[in-house]
């Protein structure tokens, strides 16, 4: 995990629960809440990307795929 810094300062605790609760959409299509994503057994990855048509998003996502452990 990324370390804090003074220019780049972890959330705070009513950040992360905002965050939590916007919808975000799964695999599948369906709305979830964000939070549904890591707030699961086992480990959790989240990356995120500008857009399926980005060249390098698109890369980074094939590559994580391939190269997972999981």
């Amino acid at each position: 995990m990324a370390q804090a810094s003074e220019n780049n300062p972890r959330p705070d605790q009513k950040t992360l629960q905002e965050a939590g609760e916007l919808e975000v959409f799964d695999e599948s299509g369906k709305a979830i809440t964000f939070d549904q994503l890591y707030n699961t057994e086992g480990r959790q990855v989240v990356v995120f990307i500008r857009h399926f048509f980005c060249g390098v998003s698109a890369q980074q996502c094939s590559y994580r795929g391939q190269h997972s452990q999981y």
